[in-house]
């Protein structure tokens, strides 16, 4: 499917959703405003950058869907205030296979019937490169992660998706050193589909995982990952219904699997090669929530609640004996339909292409006195800060699984705008008063807030911000830097590049 700009119908498509070149050299950003001596490192960013391919024979191959462009990485440099910027193609292999016309093979949502058409009538006009590399042939582009645990090589980071492929670049210059599953670090982790978002408890350098598994016999393979036990242990086969689950929970003592009813059906992913027309939400069905105790490995309670959606828990904790589980809410499964581009495009209001998101909190109690996992449980929750429709939310790590007060996000200022955007404005909500602030500026598109803590701060949101952000209006990117306290502009780092937008970032000091 090609997109038109010139179609009446459809909003223009921003830049942030177009192909951009890789920057394999680092380039010196300008620097304006001052960043505080403290931030001294990496910041990583993962996304899709390439979502178009011109085919040998003169047909163009267009990306669908934004979770399907050829993944591109981001590499921003900051040291005693002075900041570089460099990015790197890592899929270049598979994007060399489109281009010859072969299959990508699946995807999450591109259209099988473009790629099958696309295999069967390319005349090939070039012999295919026989110096692929392997490493580059699958795309990974969501979750970047620094000493993940089991992996134990500090010169790389670590690239996670929600399929089970993984794969280490080399933490300086991007480029791929491996590629694997989780059947490398044991056998028994086999399955098809995992959480983009592992749940790693850094302080105990422990991952809880999942795999998920089709077959007469669906479910979840759930399992750990340690530097102390770097071949992982299987924990349980918990049988349920194979769904979209793209991040999960943990607390000091419990890990929790939460299994949202947006189906996958096994045989139309089979059939369609790809993950998003092969789903279906059951408003009937609720969403149930997987306990296990974390020391004694086991599945302990079962809990459900009234059906719901998400990407991205937010932060979880235990309170007087409940679970507190805090998550980015979707009424249903729309926002997976609504990133289609051709969606995404469509000169209505964002309400009309998705449910909106809320941060809900989900109450699991009395987890002690549950007598049996059999026994399902009722959860009860309450949505916060209602004027606010956030998304990829972020913490200050020092508070991760343990009772805190601010998480930051990506923001939706207005949802019934007509826009081509998801998120326009940052936010830093207070989810014990409710009550929230907001960071915009004209023509700025910004992505997801890493916290950085200031080594000398007193108090959970003594730090800085770091998002990068298009300026559509100038057509370049920025490095921006926000005090985390006020939600105030210390500095920017300018480009001369269009960073597309993209998932998920991580900052190694």
């Amino acid at each position: 499917m090609t997109i038109n700009d010139t179609q009446e119908d459809l909003l223009p498509i921003s830049q942030g959703f177009q192909t951009q070149p890789q920057v394999l050299n680092p380039v010196e950003c300008k620097v304006i405003g001052k960043i505080p001596n403290y931030v001294q490192g990496a910041l990583y960013r993962a996304g899709p950058g390439t979502m178009h391919v011109d085919q040998v024979d003169g047909k163009r191959y267009e990306t669908q869907h934004w979770f399907d462009g050829l993944a591109q990485i981001h590499r921003f440099e900051i040291e005693n205030e002075k900041v570089t910027y460099r990015s790197r193609n890592t899929a270049t292999a598979l994007e060399e296979k489109i281009r010859q016309g072969e299959s990508r093979g699946n995807s999450f949502a591109q259209d099988v019937c473009q790629v099958v058409f696309s295999k069967s009538s390319t005349v090939m006009k070039e012999s295919r490169k026989d110096d692929l590399n392997p490493l580059e042939m699958t795309n990974v582009s969501v979750v970047v992660a620094v000493d993940y645990p089991g992996v134990q090589n500090p010169d790389v980071v670590t690239i996670l998706t929600d399929h089970v492929k993984i794969q280490n670049l080399d933490w300086k210059t991007l480029e791929p050193q491996s590629l694997y599953t989780y059947e490398k670090f044991n056998p028994k982790f086999a399955g098809v589909l995992s959480a983009a978002h592992p749940s790693v408890d850094a302080a105990k350098k422990e991952t809880w995982q999942f795999t998920t598994v089709f077959g007469p016999r669906s479910g979840y393979n759930v399992f750990t990952i340690s530097d102390e036990n770097p071949e992982g242990e299987l924990v349980e086969f918990v049988e349920a219904p194979p769904a979209y689950i793209h991040s999960s929970f943990i607390t000091e003592h419990y890990y929790v699997l939460a299994v949202p009813p947006l189906y996958v059906n096994g045989m139309e992913l089979m059939q369609k090669h790809n993950v998003a027309q092969s789903l279906h939400f059951d408003e009937s069905a609720g969403c149930v929530f997987y306990v296990f105790d974390r020391a004694a490995r086991k599945h302990v309670a079962t809990y459900q609640a009234p059906s719901f959606f998400f990407f991205h828990s937010i932060n979880s904790f235990e309170r007087d004996g409940d679970l507190i589980l805090d998550v980015v809410g979707y009424n249903d499964g729309s926002i997976v339909q609504a990133l289609y581009f051709a969606n995404l495009r469509k000169k209505i209001p964002y309400l009309e292409k998705a449910a909106p998101q809320h941060t809900r909190r989900y109450v699991l109690s009395d987890i002690a006195s549950v007598e049996s996992p059999k026994n399902i449980l009722q959860a009860t929750f309450s949505t916060l800060a209602k004027g606010v429709y956030p998304e990829l939310p972020r913490i200050n790590d020092s508070y991760f699984a343990k009772p805190y007060t601010y998480y930051y996000a990506i923001n939706l200022n207005d949802p019934t705008a007509v826009n081509a955007y998801i998120a326009n404005s940052l936010s830093k909500v207070n989810v014990k008063t409710e009550d929230y602030w907001v960071w915009k500026e004209e023509h700025c598109l910004p992505g997801e807030p890493i916290f950085i803590a200031n080594p000398e701060g007193t108090e959970e949101d003594d730090g800085v911000l770091l998002s990068v952000v298009l300026d559509e209006a100038k057509g370049a990117s920025f490095l921006l830097v926000l005090d985390a306290k006020t939600m105030k502009e210390i500095a920017r780092a300018e480009t001369n590049s269009v960073v597309p937008f993209g998932f998920h970032g991580a900052f190694k000091a």
